[in-house]
């Protein structure tokens, strides 16, 4: 059985990122940052740079203290070591609280898998 818990991180902008993270088993995700438009998020373990999931694979949501929940679209998708780097169409703004990431795993085609194969599972928070 899988346990999770919320890590909450402000990165330099102000903005708040929580991230709902498997703390058991196979790869997860442990921790997450936000600087302009780029959304980074590391994992426990090395990701296999060659299997990079289309970009409609994860959403990107935040909140603002007016009640306004933006949508940010990810242009594109980057796999490198232990980390996910998110480009968004547009910055995150500096205040924004609660912006949170959600990765739906793929029926088909690259998905998110450590150095070793085994599968990123799909998660958000």
């Amino acid at each position: 059985m899988d346990v999770y818990d919320t890590e909450e991180t402000v990165s330099a902008a102000g903005n708040f990122l929580g991230i709902r993270r498997c703390v058991s088993d196979g790869v997860s995700v442990e921790g997450a940052s936000v600087d302009g438009a780029v959304l980074t998020l590391t994992f426990s373990e090395a990701l296999d740079g060659s299997s990079v999931p289309v970009a409609s694979a994860f959403s990107v949501r935040g909140a603002s203290s007016d009640g306004v929940t933006p949508a940010y679209a990810v242009d594109s998708v980057r796999v490198s070591g232990v980390e996910v780097r998110l480009t968004l169409t547009m910055p995150v703004a500096p205040g924004t609280t609660g912006v949170t990431v959600s990765y739906a795993k793929p029926a088909g085609g690259n998905v998110l898998s450590a150095a070793d194969g085994d599968e990123v599972d799909s998660f958000s928070g």
